[in-house]
């Protein structure tokens, strides 16, 4: 990981445990639930974790909301996402209905989205 204020690389250890995809353990790739449509990976936004998208599945509740690849995800449902598992539970906790704040560094512009699962 980059520090951003420094500039300095720093190595951080990740441990992802009780990683689902289809019933099956998770090699760690996908990151959230497949219900969103969208694979994840950890990110910083303002020196702070979030969450960035690196690939959307075309029709997915994400696909339908207008979330595209390179988009960075700070909140859902007003609650600060620093990692692709908070993300998952958020999702888990979420009745579905997620209401997500956004970074889009293609307009350089905040949002909110809101997804239906």
């Amino acid at each position: 990981v980059r520090n951003v204020r420094d500039g300095r690389d720093v190595l951080v250890d990740v441990k992802t445990t009780g990683i689902m995809v289809d019933g099956a353990p998770d090699s760690g790739r996908n990151m959230q639930p497949k219900s969103l449509g969208a694979t994840t990976e950890l990110a910083f936004y303002r020196g702070e974790a979030a969450v960035k998208v690196t690939k959307v599945v075309p029709g997915s509740p994400d696909a339908r909301a207008g979330i595209t690849e390179g988009i960075l995800i700070l909140k859902a449902n007003g609650k600060s996402i620093a990692n692709p598992n908070e993300l998952s539970e958020a999702e888990r906790v979420s009745r579905g209905q997620l209401e997500l704040d956004v970074f889009d560094p293609s307009n350089r512009q905040e949002k909110v989205v809101k997804i239906a699962l």
